[in-house]
C-alpha cells in the first residue's frame, strides 16, 4: 500500500480550486456517473496522473486521464510570485472530497492488475498499477466537455505539433457532488443549494467548446538543425 500523502502541500498561499467557466463522445453536458477504475500512473517525461473510467446511468463510459503534477512533480504553476494548483489537481481532489469525503492526499493506493490499452498489440492487456481502491464504486456527478481540437503528430525533430485535421474529445471541466449538486467551494461555504450547476449548464449544455485552430505554418517546413560544427561558423 501507498500513501498519497507525498503529494500534499502545505503552502496556504496557493490559489485552489474555483467556480469558473470553463468509447463515443459525450455531449457536453452534466452526467451521473460511477467510478469504476482509478489508477495511478506517470508519463515518460515524469509527470503524474490519475486514469479513471467511468459509467454513466445510461450504460456510457467515459475513460479520462488527468495529470495533477508536472513534468517536476510540482501540483502547481506559478505567475507573478502567485502560486495556483494545476487544473487536474483541483479535478483530481474534487472528485475525491465529493465522492468520498476525503483529499486524493488522504488516500492510498493498492498494486492491482488493470487492463491497459497497448498502442504496439493494438489490445487491451492486464498490466500492474497503483489502484486508487476507495475511489472504486463511488458516486460522482461530472461536468464534461465535447471539445474540438487539432490533431497532432510528430514532426521531423521528434516533436508533437498540431495540424489541420480535427479529432473531438471529452474532458472534465467542472466536479458536483451526487446528492446535492453542490462544488467544493459551495460545500465549503456551507451551502444547501447547488447553484453553479445550473450556471454551468446554461452555459455549456449541448455545446461544443471549439478549440480549433488552422495552423498557419507547414509543421513539417522546419529549419535544419546545425551541426555542431555549424555553430562555431568558419574563421575569416
Amino acid at each position: 500500500m501507498r500513501s498519497l500523502s507525498s503529494f500534499a502541500s502545505d503552502d496556504t498561499n496557493i490559489s485552489g480550486e474555483e467556480d469558473r467557466m470553463g468509447g463515443r463522445t459525450l455531449e457536453s453536458s452534466v452526467y451521473d456517473m460511477e467510478i469504476e477504475m482509478a489508477y495511478m500512473d506517470k508519463s515518460k517525461g515524469g509527470a503524474h496522473s490519475i486514469n479513471f473510467v467511468f459509467k454513466a446511468s445510461d450504460g456510457s463510459s467515459l475513460k479520462n486521464t488527468t495529470y495533477f503534477t508536472n513534468k517536476q512533480g510540482k501540483t502547481y504553476w506559478e505567475k507573478n510570485s502567485e502560486r495556483h494548483f494545476l487544473p487536474g489537481y483541483n479535478i483530481f481532489n474534487a472528485i475525491c472530497l465529493l465522492a468520498v469525503g476525503k483529499p486524493f492526499t488522504s488516500l492510498a493506493t493498492e498494486e492491482k492488475m488493470v487492463n491497459v490499452y497497448d498502442f504496439n498489440q493494438k489490445k487491451e492487456v492486464p498490466v500492474s498499477k497503483e489502484v486508487v481502491l476507495d475511489l472504486i464504486g463511488s458516486k460522482i456527478k461530472l461536468g464534461v466537455l465535447k471539445i474540438i481540437e487539432n490533431k497532432s503528430k510528430i514532426n521531423s525533430v521528434g516533436k508533437y505539433v498540431k495540424i489541420n485535421e480535427k479529432r473531438t474529445i471529452n474532458d472534465i471541466d467542472k466536479v458536483f457532488r451526487s446528492k446535492d449538486d453542490l462544488t467544493t467551494i459551495e460545500v465549503r461555504a456551507q451551502k444547501s443549494v447547488g447553484e453553479f450547476m445550473t450556471k454551468w449548464m446554461e452555459r455549456w449544455d449541448g455545446v461544443d467548446k471549439d478549440s480549433y485552430e488552422e495552423v498557419k505554418v507547414d509543421p513539417e517546413a522546419e529549419e535544419a538543425a546545425p551541426t555542431p560544427d555549424d555553430l562555431f561558423g568558419k574563421s575569416a
